[in-house]
């Protein structure tokens, strides 16, 4: 078998196919040194780059997800130091009911009511009260 390059006869010839046949490895030209280089950090050359502009709208879309989670995270903030609030007045508030209810059970003891009625004049009846029957037969219910 003949090794030799051989090139069919209705097909043009191709720079590129004959440099890959080749074996001959070319440097690549155009590349100067690091991607990110702190020169073009600061000239901000970066971001006129091929594959920067490429990955553009995920960069993007990554800028909105970070920015959805600080706003989150400002919003839950703000929801705990209102949920201790109102949890701090629910306290102050059940404090309040427990001590205005021991007073009304106070005041309506038996004993309180009598001391309280006699400074009007109305006195405790010593007698007790007495039962009324009443037959169902006699009475009619319209």
């Amino acid at each position: 078998m003949n090794k030799e390059f051989t090139i069919p006869k209705n097909e043009p010839i191709q720079p590129s196919a004959v440099e890959s046949n080749s074996g001959a490895s070319s440097p690549k030209k155009g590349k100067k040194g690091f991607f990110f280089s702190p020169a073009k950090i600061l000239k901000g050359e970066f971001l006129a780059d091929e594959k920067v502009i490429k990955h553009l709208p995920f960069v993007i879309f990554l800028t909105g997800i970070a920015m959805v989670y600080i706003a989150n995270a400002y919003y839950v903030e703000r929801k705990v130091v209102k949920i201790q609030a109102l949890n701090k007045r629910v306290k102050d508030l059940h404090t309040n009911y427990v001590s205005i209810k021991a007073e009304l059970m106070y005041s309506m003891k038996q004993t309180e009511i009598a001391t309280k009625l006699a400074e009007t004049g109305l006195k405790e009846s010593v007698t007790p009260p007495k039962v009324i029957r009443i037959n169902e037969k006699e009475t009619l219910i319209y």
